[in-house]
C-alpha cells in the first residue's frame, strides 16, 4: 500500500477504511507549539519536534458562538458546580436545554490541577440524540484559530471542529472558577477584588437573562 499523507490517514480512518498504518496523534501538540514551548517550557520542545516530525497531526477549533456547532439561539446552556464524591474533585453540570428537553454533561474538576474527566456525556442514547436533532442548524462562524490550524497543519494533518458554548457559557466558567479562586484566597485585598469580578459577573449574566 502506498504510504499516506496524515490527512489522507484520517479520512480513510473517518471512512472505516483501511489506512496504511494507524494514526498517532500527541495531544497539545500543534503546529504552533513549538513557539509556545520556546517561551514557557523549553524543556518540551525535543518532544515537540519529534511528534511535529513522525505523527499524524490534528488540531481542533472551537465556534465563536453556540453549541453543538450550530449558531441557534435556540438552546440555553446553564453550568453550575456541585460537591463530588470523588476526594480532591468538584462536578461542573453543564444543562443544554434543547427544544425536545434537557441534555447533561458532568464532568469532574480537579481542585489540585490535577487532570479532570468527563463522567457523563450529554449524548448517552436515544432520547439524548432526538433532543440534540432537535436544534434548528445555524452556521457558525469559525475563530481565526481555525485559519491558523489549517495553514499550518498542512498536508501532514487534519482540523476538526471542536463544539463551545456560548459566550454567556464562557462567562459563567469563569464565575465558577471566581468562586473556587475565593475558597483558597487568605488576603482581605484578594478576597475583596475576587468578590468584586464575581459581582461584576452575575450581573452581567443577570442582564442577559441566562
Amino acid at each position: 500500500m502506498p504510504e499516506m499523507t496524515s490527512r489522507e490517514r484520517y479520512y480513510t480512518v473517518y471512512r472505516r477504511e483501511q489506512p496504511d498504518c494507524v494514526p498517532v496523534r500527541v495531544r497539545g501538540v500543534d503546529p504552533w507549539s513549538r513557539d509556545s514551548a520556546m517561551a514557557k517550557r523549553p524543556g518540551y520542545l525535543p518532544l515537540i519536534e519529534a511528534a511535529l516530525a513522525r505523527t499524524d497531526l490534528c488540531s481542533s477549533y472551537k465556534m465563536r458562538e453556540g453549541v453543538f456547532m450550530s449558531g441557534s439561539d435556540a438552546v440555553k446552556v446553564v453550568t453550575y458546580r456541585r460537591p463530588s464524591e470523588h476526594t480532591g474533585y468538584f462536578e461542573r453540570v453543564t444543562e443544554y436545554q434543547t427544544p425536545a428537553g434537557v441534555a447533561t454533561r458532568v464532568d469532574l474538576v480537579s481542585t489540585e490541577s490535577n487532570p479532570g474527566y468527563t463522567i457523563k456525556h450529554p449524548i448517552e442514547n436515544v432520547e439524548d440524540a432526538d433532543k440534540f436533532l432537535s436544534i434548528p442548524y445555524v452556521p457558525a462562524k469559525a475563530k481565526q484559530q481555525m485559519l491558523q490550524a489549517e495553514r499550518g497543519a498542512g498536508l501532514s494533518g487534519m482540523d476538526t471542529t471542536d463544539s463551545a458554548g456560548s459566550s454567556l457559557q464562557e462567562i459563567n466558567r469563569l464565575l465558577e472558577k471566581v468562586q473556587g479562586l475565593k475558597e483558597s484566597l487568605t488576603e482581605e485585598k484578594a478576597i475583596e477584588a475576587a468578590s468584586k469580578l464575581e459581582q461584576e459577573l452575575r450581573a452581567y449574566l443577570n442582564e442577559k437573562n441566562y
